[in-house]
């Protein structure tokens, strides 16, 4: 069952990028060492990729690469990670 306190950081990111980027394959990974929850994201031969929050905003890496920035809008991250990958953004 799906509670309010479950609908963290990373589940709002993963719903904007299913809206904005339905194509886009995003799935919620629950870390079992630490618990904390981020999304992997695949696209074509693109992934997979690691986006998740730190705290403060979104952030993503390819494979064990550094982190990059992105911003803390849920929408505004997902739109930067479709335009990174090279897809098509859906408007509501």
């Amino acid at each position: 069952m799906l509670t309010f306190n479950s609908f963290g950081p990373a589940e709002r990111l993963h719903t904007a990028i299913r809206r904005r980027a339905p194509q886009v394959a995003a799935a919620v990974v629950r870390d079992d060492e630490t618990g904390l929850s981020h999304v992997r994201i695949t696209y074509r031969q693109a992934g997979p990729l690691t986006a998740d929050w730190d705290g403060t905003a979104y952030r993503w890496r390819h494979g064990d690469g550094p982190y990059e920035s992105l911003p803390a809008d849920p929408e505004q991250a997902a739109d930067a990670i479709a335009a990174e990958l090279g897809v098509r953004i859906e408007h509501p």
